[in-house]
């Protein structure tokens, strides 16, 4: 079974504090702006490799990775949001 869902957003990480903390600024953003889109937060090793994903945290917002090995600020995830059509 694919975990990847295009209408999904996703933070793929290996569960150091980085990456939680990358979950944590994207759960906010959805709180804060009362989004409905479906959020998960996973630590899967094989998953980031199959993916091509070499550093950690990774955003995936629709199928695609937008961002890799970078915490991202909330305002930065509103605007990854925006460029894709979640806000």
């Amino acid at each position: 079974m694919n975990v990847i869902n295009d209408k999904d957003i996703i933070v793929l990480g290996t569960g150091c504090p980085k990456c939680k903390k990358l979950s944590d600024n994207v759960q906010k953003v959805i709180n804060d702006n009362n989004l409905k889109q479906s959020f998960t937060y996973l630590t899967d090793s094989v998953l980031m490799a199959n993916l091509g994903i070499m550093s950690s945290p990774a955003l995936i917002i629709h199928g695609n990775t937008v961002s890799t090995g970078k915490l991202l600020t909330s305002k930065e995830i509103v605007k990854l949001f925006q460029q894709n059509n979640i806000l």
